[in-house]
């Protein structure tokens, strides 16, 4: 029983790592949650919602939004 819950326990925690693996930012990614965060107008930072960037990919920067799509 003992090396059952040490398997379920491995699994569980590659599954942690895989995940944080797979969202973990990009460091265009950080750089331009940075400069919004430091750089942004007044009106961008008092906006009730945080912007973030999630990813970057090629030209394209994909930004978090309150909408549901």
């Amino acid at each position: 029983m003992n090396k059952k819950y040490l398997a379920i326990i491995l699994a569980l925690l590659l599954i942690v790592d895989l995940d944080w693996f797979i969202k973990a930012p990009d460091s265009r990614s950080k750089q331009l949650n940075e400069m919004i965060a430091t750089q942004a107008s007044t009106k961008l930072k008092n906006y009730p919602y945080r912007l973030h960037v999630m990813k970057v990919k090629g030209d394209t920067a994909f930004v978090s939004t309150p909408r549901n799509v």
